[in-house]
């Protein structure tokens, strides 16, 4: 993905790449409390993103991670890899790009 281009990626350098932009416009000034994955990216299974999330909270980068329009599903699946603090749920399809399930 190159900078401001509106696509989902999910890439582990992405996700390095945008924890890090938004750790260098904090300059230190304030902690990153949270950081959330706002689309499924369905190149890389969310159990992956998830690990490479954790990973970030484990070097220290930030405290939480946090999932929105996601299906019950993928949460579930996300949350078997790590414990989520912040997830928003939006059942409007044509947003999420998954399917609709809320059991």
């Amino acid at each position: 993905m190159k900078a401001n281009e509106m696509v989902v990626d999910n890439s582990p350098a992405n996700l390095l790449r945008s924890v890090d932009n938004v750790l260098a416009a904090l300059d230190g000034k304030k902690r990153l409390d949270l950081f959330q994955c706002a689309r499924v990216d369905h190149n890389y299974p969310i159990e992956e993103t998830i690990k490479e999330l954790k990973g970030f909270v484990e070097q220290g980068k930030f405290d939480h991670i946090g999932l929105s329009e996601v299906s019950a599903d993928t949460l579930r699946r996300a949350n078997s890899v790590s414990r989520f603090y912040c997830f928003i749920y939006i059942a409007i399809e044509c947003f999420t790009g998954e399917r609709r399930s809320m059991a």
